[in-house]
């Protein structure tokens, strides 16, 4: 629950004390924070508590997509995207849907691997919707039933 919290209202692991009662089910939620930074998964600060663990799980929604941005820029070479981007532009490959870069939503935009353990280049790369990723998984398009569109500016 704390997790949840932190995430939803932008804190950075955070909470403040006057939430301990609404974050715990137990009757003495200042026990279960106490039984919690004992165990080493709190720490006290002046207003409440810092949760303490992976810094990929406390961090804010704007910082997550700052990193995974960092990540893919770093990952694909930045003539592959520029080559996969020129030949789908905003069009998932799979469901034709126009896709949103920078969104978190079922129509933001992704890279697929048409063979997922294959390399990053042009010929293996397409522009999918987070839902037709999710969809296709760790799969082959036809293992997957779900064939490829032509790009929008093919004939």
């Amino acid at each position: 629950m704390a997790v949840a919290y932190s995430q939803r209202h932008d804190t950075n692991g955070f909470i403040p004390e006057p939430c301990l009662r609404v974050l715990s089910f137990e009757r003495f939620p200042r026990r279960v924070a106490a039984r919690l930074v004992a165990a080493g998964l709190f720490e006290r600060t002046e207003q409440g508590y810092r949760i303490v663990y992976d810094e990929a799980l406390c961090e804010t929604p704007s910082k997550r997509h700052e990193r995974i941005d960092r990540m893919v820029r770093h990952y694909y070479q930045e003539s592959v995207r520029s080559a996969v981007l020129d030949r789908d532009g905003d069009s998932c490959r799979y469901c034709g849907v126009t896709v949103t870069w920078g969104g978190r939503s079922a129509d933001g935009a992704t890279f697929d691997h048409l063979e997922p353990s294959g390399p990053a280049t042009v010929e293996n790369l397409v522009v999918a919707c987070r839902s037709c990723n999710s969809r296709k998984h760790a799969r082959t398009p036809e293992q997957a039933g779900m064939p490829l569109q032509k790009p929008r500016g093919v004939n």
